[in-house]
């Protein structure tokens, strides 16, 4: 948290781009720790984005946006799990299924999978701000960043869950996720471990600087 913080600070981040913003939990942490800047949030679960825009209604810098954000644009389905902060583009492994209660899916639901080099130009406008990009998509984090083609240099920073011990198929391993970043120009600032099970670390928030501000 004070990491963050700094980041903020040092960076004069002006606008933080909130990609699996479940319920709107990330938006009032941000607040709690005295950012007043710009929030953009996306949620493509009806329930949660509904949850989500109640919350935004009373912040005029709070914006809220149905829609997922990956690679490839399009209709997805995405497995809806009775821990709604557990709905996930991917399927969940038999690690998951067998360690975790409430993750195993009840459903899907269609939702629109968008770019982020498509859709944040027309939403950020001018002038330039200073942008923050937080990823929260269980095991879809990657595909976001990939996502933001050449825009990808816009931001100052990636905040991501990182998967230590994946709970989701076909995601990369914790040296193939950081190798990723790494070329795409963000190197770690700090981790914060957060989930265990069965005595493995299951995931990390990781808190990633560009590099691209450094010089």
């Amino acid at each position: 948290m004070d990491a963050l913080v700094r980041h903020l600070s040092d960076t004069r981040t002006s606008c933080v781009i909130d990609v699996g913003a479940n319920c709107g939990q990330y938006g009032l942490f941000l607040r709690s720790l005295g950012y007043r800047g710009e929030i953009i949030s996306f949620e493509p679960v009806r329930e949660s984005f509904d949850e989500l825009l109640d919350r935004t209604l009373s912040d005029p810098g709070w914006k809220a946006f149905p829609l997922a954000l990956g690679e490839v644009a399009g209709e997805m389905p995405i497995n809806i799990v009775p821990r709604s902060d557990f709905n996930s583009l991917k399927e969940p492994n038999d690690l998951a299924l067998r360690e975790y209660q409430g993750v195993e899916p009840i459903g899907t639901e269609s939702v629109q999978v968008e770019r982020l080099d498509r859709v944040l130009p027309d939403l950020l406008g001018a002038p330039p701000r200073s942008l923050l990009l937080k990823t929260d998509t269980q095991g879809f984090d990657l595909e976001v960043l990939r996502g933001a083609g050449d825009l990808v240099t816009a931001f100052n920073g990636l905040q991501a869950e990182v998967s230590v011990t994946p709970i989701y198929k076909d995601v990369p391993s914790l040296a193939e996720t950081l190798t990723e970043y790494a070329s795409f120009g963000f190197e770690p600032v700090a981790f914060r471990t957060f989930a265990w099970s069965a005595g493995k670390l299951i995931e990390m928030d990781g808190l990633f600087r560009n590099t691209r501000e450094l010089q």
